[in-house]
C-alpha cells in the first residue's frame, strides 16, 4: 500500500463542524513530525526521554547501535511516509524518540507498570487517545524495526538462562532451535502480540455476567429456539502483516473485509426500487415489532445482521463502548478511510452512518443501551444521540454496505400483515409472563363460555 501518513483533509474538518475540529488535534503528546515542537506538548517531550532510555536498555545494545539500525530503516524506506522529508537527521531523531516512546508506553501499559510510565491516570488516557489520531501516526515498518531488537534481546537472555541450567545439570550444551526458543519467550517479551492486545483494549467491551436462568425461562428459550449454545469467541486475530500504522491496524480490527461489507441484493424486474430504503430509527422499528439484540463482544462492525423470523424480527448489532475519546477515534478512522489509497470499503464510515440512521433521540439510545448494544460512559443518553448525529453529519457511506440488513428491514416494513403480526406477537409473547397472561386470559374466556353454556343448558334439563 503506497499511502502516505497525510494530514486530515480540510474538507473533513469543515464538514464535522467547529465542535469536532479538536478531535484531530493531540491533547498531550505529539508523535511524528506534524505537531512536533508545539508548546503544549513540552511536558510529554520530557517524559519521552526516560522512556526512550528504558527501551534502549531493554534492547541489550548501545544507544548508538540502536540509533544506527533505525536510521538505516528510515533511509532504506521506499515509501515517503510523510509530506515532509524524514531522512534528515532532525526528523530521524524525532521518529526514533517517538517510536521508542510508543513501544515502551504500550509495553508498560499492558504490563500495568505505572512506575515505568510515570504518568497520571488522566495523562495515560489522553496518550491512548492521541496514539490513534491520523496526524499522530508513526510508520509501522519503522516501529517494527525497533520491536525486533527487544525480542532479540529477550531471546538471548533466554538462551543464556538455558545454558546455565544445562551446565548445572551437566547436560548437553546444545542450544534449543531458534523456533523453540521464540515459542518459549515470556508473553511480556512478545512485542507484536502485546500490540495486538493493546489494540484489543480500544475495541473491547465488558462482557455482561450471564444471570442464572429459571426453569421457566429456559423452557421458554427452548420453545423460541434460542437455547442454542453461544458461539465461542475467535481464537484471536493477527496483526496485519504490513499495516501502515496503528490506526490502520485498528481499522482492520473493526472491519472484516473477508465477510464482505458490500453485499449483492437479488433484485427482480418487478421491484426496481429495492435499493430505495425508507429508513427508520429505533423507536419506529420497535413500533413495527422489530426487537434488538446485542452481538458478542468480539464481533466486528461488519457483523450486523437482521433475522426476520415469525415470532419477532431481530436486528443484532455488536456492542460498542461510548466515552469521551470515541468522537476523536471515529472521526480519525473516517479521515483515514477518506485518504487516497486507503481501503475503499468505507467500513467505519458506513457503520457510523448506519448507527446514525437508527439513533435520533435519547429514547433510541435508551433502548440500545438496555439491550447492551451501547455501553454509555459518555454521560446522558441525549449526549450519545448528539454525538452520533454530530460525527455522522454529511458522511457519505458505501451505498452497498449492509445491503442484506437494509433489504430485510425494508421487506418486513413492506408487508403490512407481517408488521401487524410481529407487533401482536411482540406485545404478547416478548416474555414468558406476557405469554402466560395471554394464555390465562384465553383459559378464563373458555371457562366463562363453558360456564355460560351449562347455565343455559343444565344437565338433565331435557326432562329425561
Amino acid at each position: 500500500m503506497n499511502l502516505k501518513i497525510q494530514k486530515v483533509p480540510q474538507i473533513l474538518k469543515d464538514i464535522t463542524g467547529e465542535g469536532n475540529k479538536s478531535c484531530y488535534e493531540p491533547m498531550v503528546v505529539s508523535l511524528g513530525p506534524y505537531h512536533y515542537g508545539k508548546a503544549k506538548y513540552k511536558h510529554m517531550e520530557e517524559l519521552k526521554k526516560p522512556m526512550m532510555q528504558q527501551f534502549i536498555e531493554g534492547s541489550g545494545k548501545e544507544e548508538s547501535e540502536v540509533r544506527e539500525i533505525f536510521r538505516k530503516a528510515v533511509v532504506s524506506a521506499e515509501v515517503e511516509y510523510y509530506d515532509v522529508d524524514i531522512k534528515d537527521d532532525k526528523n530521524i531523531d524525532i521518529l526514533f524518540r517517538d517510536s521508542c516512546f510508543l513501544i515502551q508506553f504500550i509495553r508498560s501499559y499492558m504490563k500495568k507498570d505505572r512506575m515505568q510510565v510515570k504518568m497520571k491516570l488522566y495523562e495515560t488516557a489522553f496518550v491512548i487517545r492521541d496514539i490513534f489520531l491520523l496526524e499522530n501516526q508513526l510508520p509501522f515498518p519503522l516501529v517494527k524495526s525497533l520491536m525486533m531488537l527487544r525480542e532479540e534481546s529477550s531471546l538471548m537472555m533466554l538462551r543464556e538462562e538455558e545454558s546455565l541450567m544445562m551446565l548445572r545439570e551437566e547436560s548437553s550444551l546444545m542450544m534449543l532451535r531458534e523456533e523453540e526458543s521464540l515459542m518459549m519467550l515470556r508473553e511480556e517479551d512478545k512485542i507484536l502480540p502485546m500490540i495486538q492486545g493493546f489494540i484489543d483494549t480500544i475495541r473491547s467491551s465488558p462482557v455482561p455476567r450471564q444471570p442464572k436462568l429459571s426453569f421457566l425461562k429456559r423452557t421458554w428459550n427452548l420453545l423460541r429456539g434460542t437455547s442454542k449454545n453461544a458461539p465461542s469467541p475467535p481464537r484471536g486475530w493477527e496483526l496485519l502483516d504490513d499495516p501502515l500504522h496503528l490506526l490502520h491496524a485498528l481499522q482492520k480490527k473493526l472491519i472484516d473485509d473477508k465477510l464482505g461489507l458490500v453485499e449483492k441484493i437479488n433484485q427482480s424486474e418487478d421491484d426496481e426500487d429495492t435499493l430505495l430504503y425508507s429508513y427508520r430509527n429505533v423507536t419506529e422499528l420497535l413500533a413495527a415489532g422489530v426487537s434488538f439484540r446485542s452481538g458478542k463482544p468480539w464481533e466486528r462492525f461488519t457483523d450486523i445482521r437482521f433475522k426476520d423470523n415469525l415470532m419477532s424480527p431481530v436486528l443484532t448489532i455488536p456492542p460498542i463502548i461510548i466515552d469521551d475519546s470515541t468522537p476523536a477515534l471515529f472521526l480519525n478512522l473516517v479521515a483515514f478511510e477518506a485518504l487516497p489509497g486507503a481501503p475503499d470499503d468505507l467500513g467505519v464510515t458506513s457503520f457510523l452512518w448506519f448507527m446514525d440512521s437508527l439513533i435520533d433521540t435519547a429514547d433510541d439510545v435508551k433502548e440500545l443501551r438496555s439491550k447492551g448494544i451501547v455501553v454509555n460512559y459518555l454521560g446522558s443518553d441525549q449526549q450519545v444521540a448528539d454525538m452520533f448525529n454530530s460525527i455522522s453529519y454529511k458522511l457519505v457511506p458505501n451505498v452497498g454496505a449492509y445491503g442484506r440488513v437494509k433489504a430485510g428491514i425494508e421487506g418486513h416494513f413492506r408487508s403490512k400483515n407481517r408488521v401487524l403480526l410481529a407487533q401482536w406477537l411482540h406485545e404478547h409473547f416478548t416474555t414468558p409472563w406476557s405469554a402466560i397472561g395471554l394464555f390465562g386470559a384465553f383459559v378464563a374466556v373458555v371457562l366463562s363460555f363453558v360456564q355460560a353454556y351449562y347455565a343455559a343448558f343444565p344437565r338433565g334439563s331435557s326432562g329425561a
